[in-house]
């Protein structure tokens, strides 16, 4: 149940085979939280295995990670909040998971209040979480970069609905102009016009978490 808060991190990141990697953490495990931390910087290199292994802007795996044995209901919920990433290039030599904020969102774990603004490439990718699992959220959160790849969503390239509720994607937006992605598993698109839109974000209940705006700007 441990704590990452206030990090700027900037850099290059080599992806060893076979791991999740993230700009702040590979894994936020058994209960962790990021928090209030921002990255910049370059993947380079490959993670291969599919369900294991996953790069992020933030967080490679969010999420209970050791065993998927017992009860959906018993896996510790693991938080990202109020995180952004910016002028970050994830491509590690065509990886096969890839998110602007985590590669997986793994059961019951949760991103809010937090942004993309990555340039992503993989094999399946998602602007805010590539792969979402039973019983986890996406909050608040937005996400604007490039991405491309065999299975693109501008906030989630993949749901996985299995034995507990589906993943809820509320008020998050992405833009279809900039990411170039017309589709994704949850969320809303936008047009660049329209997330620069107040109105739209207030509506969503935005302004209650903190979330500050110039009409037209940004």
């Amino acid at each position: 149940e441990g704590l990452i808060s206030d990090c700027q991190v900037t850099g290059t990141i080599e992806v060893i085979d076979q791991e999740s990697c993230g700009g702040i953490a590979g894994i936020n495990n058994t209960g962790g939280t990021i928090q209030n931390c921002s990255t910049q910087m370059e993947f380079v290199g490959k993670a291969y295995r599919v369900i294991l292994s996953s790069i992020g802007g933030i967080a490679g795996w969010n999420g209970n990670y050791d065993d998927y044995s017992g009860e959906i209901s018993d896996y510790e919920s693991c938080t990202i909040r109020n995180c952004c990433v910016k002028n970050t290039y994830v491509n590690s030599d065509g990886s096969v998971i890839v998110g602007g904020i985590t590669g997986h969102n793994f059961l019951n774990s949760v991103i809010t209040d937090s942004y993309s603004l990555a340039e992503l490439e993989g094999v399946l990718v998602g602007g805010i979480a590539a792969y979402v699992w039973d019983n986890s959220s996406i909050i608040n959160c937005y996400a604007a970069g490039p991405m491309s790849g065999e299975q693109v969503g501008g906030i989630v390239g993949y749901l996985a609905l299995g034995e507990g509720t589906e993943p809820i994607v509320a008020n998050s937006f992405w833009d279809i102009q900039t990411t170039g992605q017309a589709d994704s598993m949850g969320g809303k698109g936008l047009t660049t016009e329209q997330m620069k839109t107040v109105w739209i974000f207030q509506n969503a209940g935005w302004a209650d978490h903190g979330w500050v705006m110039e009409d037209g700007v940004d």
